[in-house]
Order: C-alpha cells, then structure tokens, then sequence
C-alpha cells in the first residue's frame, strides 16, 4: 500500500509505533550510560592495574586505569 493510500489510522498507529521505538531506545541509551559509568567508576577505583589494549601487533593501550600506572611506573 502507497503511503498516499493510508488511512488516517494507519497512519496514527505507525507513528504510535515510531514513538514507541524512539521510547525504547532513548531507555536503552539511559540504561547504557548508567552501566558505562558504573564500569568506568569500578575500573578507576580498583586498586588493581587494568587495561585494554587493541588485539593487533600493535598491541596500543585504549584504556588504562590510574591504578595501572601507579603499579607499573613507580
């Protein structure tokens, strides 16, 4: 059916819908901020070195936390 063919419920439930999907996903995007910062807030008060480095030959630091520089350059 071509969108100039939709009746006005049609059209009312697809964007019921489409609220609905941006709800969710504004949720989502809440709920991954919190964890975010309940990761980074764990890793930077470990007393523990941590860090991520890529997995190529490279081997270049993405993130490291205070602790490993306190344990590794001293």
């Amino acid at each position: 059916m071509k969108n100039n063919e939709k009746t006005k419920q049609q059209l009312i439930f697809e964007i019921e819908e489409l609220h609905n999907r941006i709800n969710k996903l504004e949720n989502t995007e809440k709920h991954l901020e919190f964890e975010e910062e309940k990761y980074r807030s764990l890793t930077n008060n470990l007393n523990a070195g941590i860090y991520r480095s890529t997995s190529d030959t490279k081997g270049r630091f993405i993130e490291v936390n205070p602790a490993f520089f306190k344990n590794v350059w001293i």
